[in-house]
């Protein structure tokens, strides 16, 4: 939103529903997190892609440096297509945690769908 107005008058012509991003709002608010978490040694932000896995926003979310958190193989091909690095693409479905803590899948995963991975 520029300066603050909600473009109410764009929205009368448009089919319904829609989302609506304000991308202005959301590179400040990634470069606000991102100068934060800066500050700590060690952290890396990760997005949760099923949280909102629009190409224009994770396009976004990717130029902040943010890594992304997926919980299925197709959040993690997705993630790699809209720009996330494969080094910042964490794998993580909630019902193989207690698997892949007592294997090496998720490597092996990682190397096999995304092959130029070092």
């Amino acid at each position: 939103m520029s300066e603050g107005l909600f473009p109410v008058a764009q929205f009368q012509t448009m089919r319904t529903p829609f989302y609506y991003y304000d991308t202005v709002l959301l590179d400040q608010t990634l470069q606000a997190i991102k100068a934060q978490t800066d500050l700590h040694e060690g952290y890396h932000l990760h997005y949760a892609v099923k949280a909102c896995a629009n190409p224009k926003v994770l396009r976004h979310i990717v130029a902040a440096g943010f890594g992304a958190d997926c919980v299925s193989g197709n959040e993690v091909l997705h993630a790699y297509e809209c720009g996330f690095p494969a080094d910042k693409i964490v794998y993580a479905p909630i019902y193989m945690v207690m698997f892949l803590e007592k294997s090496n899948v998720a490597p092996l995963y990682i190397k096999r769908t995304f092959p130029d991975y070092k």
